[in-house]
């Protein structure tokens, strides 16, 4: 990040024999050395084919793995170059295939273009480039946080592979329903991680409000995918299963794993997506191996493994967001304020203590107060949490982007527990009912045809939980000083 270059391929085996000299005597200096060998090793791999800023032809294989933007002549779409094993060397190929890199190119007039497949492009590329201006937008370095190398306008192009992935096949059928509704491109946009569908006055107040992390699939949405069905997996192992405690919990963690490996999968896998999903599943590996072990310590190991995975993940926002969330919901919540036993009514454990069997209206009123104490208690934590989320983020989200929406801060602390409790949940619940009907015609052979009116049965809550969202983001056009550049452009 304040390097001005790395070091070069030559230097690599001189770097590593000072990481072998330093392994006892100076673990750091060790650890340093490997670093500096990682992050240039993976670099050169990235930038294998280095393109000047003057575009020049040539011709690739790539597979299409978003779409970016489109209007009536012009689409916009990345695409993940995949090596020639026949005629590139055996080094290049295997730095290729083990490092993603991506070209983000235009088309004029393409042909039906759609996620999953692969064609053999012929275009004009050329290398990424930023100004050099200290207040303006570096997109060079938010390019390389994305691993996309080069940018270029197709000229010709043959398609090679017409098969499309289950992803996709949902997609088409999903996509014209959720088109039906008032807020279907934002619900496009939760289940798929597809913000295509959202128009330029939707984009401009998400940014006025601060609110566009909450369509755009991140560790928030992965966690509340987790947790939920974390949730309904133990509350059925409670009447389903008799065996240990302990048991029932890792089961029940490793199958909200798997479901939200699946959103991920829904959501295109893109580079945040599985930053996130690596973040998640390494602190539930260190939960199962190290269960006694501090949870600074699962988030530093985390870290470590998302760094060591894709180092360029601190040249992008969401690194900085999703582990500075978890720093401060960590600082925010102490172990003795989640004690539960700590928060009981003096009155009700003495009545429990001195009066051996109460009657049922006793323990009706002992439940409901018990219930009202841990409700309160639930609140006070979330509000502790979400005061500091939305005060603290709202900084680093002005040091990142060099701006800032001063309503964000007080919009976040309303519009986040409401996506995190109501509209996500909402919304994968939905599909997740809508997914099991569709599955149920396919065995039963009935046309999917029939599926539409009960699709907008199904959806229709998701979309009503999202109208307090949409009038907030119109309010938002009303509201005094909605962006405040912190940084000053040429």
């Amino acid at each position: 990040m304040l390097w001005p270059s790395l070091a070069p391929i030559w230097c690599l085996p001189i770097l590593f024999l000072a990481m072998l000299l330093c392994l006892r005597k100076g673990p750091l200096m060790a650890g340093c050395l490997f670093a500096v060998i990682w992050l240039s090793l993976l670099f050169h791999c990235l930038y294998m084919h280095q393109y000047a800023e003057k575009s020049q032809q040539i011709e690739f294989k790539a597979q299409i793995v978003s779409l970016v933007s489109q209007n009536r002549d012009w689409i916009s779409f990345d695409v993940r170059v995949i090596a020639k094993p026949h005629q590139d060397g055996f080094f290049e190929t295997l730095a290729l295939n083990n490092v993603q890199r991506y070209y983000r190119l235009t088309w004029q007039k393409p042909d039906k273009i759609v996620v999953g497949q692969i064609w053999q492009f012929n275009a004009k590329v050329k290398g990424i480039s930023s100004i050099q201006n200290q207040g303006g937008f570096n997109q060079q370095k938010y390019f390389i946080s994305q691993h996309i190398v080069a940018k270029g306008r197709v000229k010709q192009a043959e398609l090679l592979s017409h098969s499309s992935s289950m992803r996709q096949q949902i997609m088409e059928i999903l996509s014209p329903l959720l088109g039906l509704f008032s807020h279907g491109d934002i619900l496009h946009a939760l289940i798929f991680g597809d913000k295509s569908a959202l128009t330029s006055q939707r984009w401009q107040q998400l940014q006025q409000t601060g609110a566009g992390h909450l369509v755009a699939i991140s560790g928030l949405h992965l966690s509340v995918v987790f947790g939920l069905f974390y949730g309904i997996l133990i509350g059925v192992s409670r009447y389903a299963f008799s065996w240990q405690h302990l048991g029932k919990i890792q089961l029940a963690m490793v199958f909200a794993a798997v479901f939200t490996l699946g959103y991920g999968y829904l959501s295109g896998f893109a580079i945040a997506t599985q930053r996130a999903l690596l973040m998640l599943f390494f602190l539930l590996i260190f939960s199962f191996i190290k269960q006694f072990s501090h949870h600074w310590d699962r988030l530093a190991y985390a870290l470590f493994f998302v760094l060591l995975v894709d180092p360029f993940a601190s040249l992008g926002a969401g690194l900085w967001l999703s582990f500075g969330a978890l720093v401060i919901i960590l600082l925010s919540v102490k172990p003795d304020s989640v004690d539960q036993q700590s928060n009981l009514d003096p009155v009700l454990v003495n009545r429990s203590i001195d009066v051996p069997e109460l009657t049922l209206t006793d323990r009706c009123i002992e439940k409901v107060m018990l219930l009202k104490d841990n409700i309160l208690h639930g609140l006070v934590i979330l509000w502790s949490i979400q005061w500091r989320l939305a005060l603290l983020l709202g900084i680093l989200q002005g040091i990142l982007f060099g701006g800032i929406a001063p309503h964000s801060i007080w919009l976040n602390m309303l519009l986040v527990p409401w996506f995190s409790l109501v509209v996500i949940p909402l919304t994968l619940l939905s599909f997740c009912i809508w997914l099991l009907a569709l599955w149920i015609l396919w065995v039963l052979g009935i046309d999917i045809a029939s599926l539409q009116s009960f699709s907008l049965m199904i959806f229709q809550w998701a979309n009503l939980s999202l109208e307090p969202f949409a009038w907030l983001l119109q309010l938002s056009d009303d509201l005094p000083l909605n962006q405040l550049v912190l940084t000053e452009k040429e």
